[in-house]
């Protein structure tokens, strides 16, 4: 698949017509809303998922095959935290609480950026590990 071919496929996916949509129907200033009762049960059904899936497959993987990778994506998250948090502090002139805060949001993965990249992953041919929706959730 060649990059063109790639990018139409991507912008083509229902989560970014999703986007797009939302972007035109603020610039058009739209009332248009989602049902409350959507909006509240959506994330709460996406994390149960994620999180049933998860412990099945580590279930499956043993906890022990699993730890390496889940420190891995601990030190990680830390180390993305800790360092967004230091340029934040010395370039972006940030309060101590405001910088750690924004630098917390860089070191933590949405459940729905990891659903997106996983999907388009599977979408290339590339495989992971069925538990690494646990290592999401850690």
């Amino acid at each position: 698949m060649d990059i063109l071919q790639l990018i139409q496929a991507n912008l083509l996916t229902p989560i970014i017509l999703f986007f797009l949509f939302g972007i035109i129907a603020a610039r058009i200033k739209s009332d248009l809303k989602m049902p409350e009762a959507i909006s509240e049960f959506l994330p709460i059904y996406l994390l149960a998922a994620i999180g049933l899936h998860g412990g099945i497959e580590m279930r499956n993987t043993g906890f022990e095959n699993m730890l390496i990778p889940m420190l891995v994506a601990i030190g990680l998250s830390l180390l993305f935290t800790l360092n967004h948090y230091q340029i934040l502090r010395r370039l972006g002139k940030f309060n101590l609480f405001d910088s750690y805060a924004l630098a917390s949001t860089y070191g933590a993965v949405g459940a729905v950026h990891f659903s997106v990249g996983l999907s388009f992953l599977k979408n290339q041919g590339v495989t992971s590990e069925g538990y690494i929706a646990a290592i999401l959730a850690v």
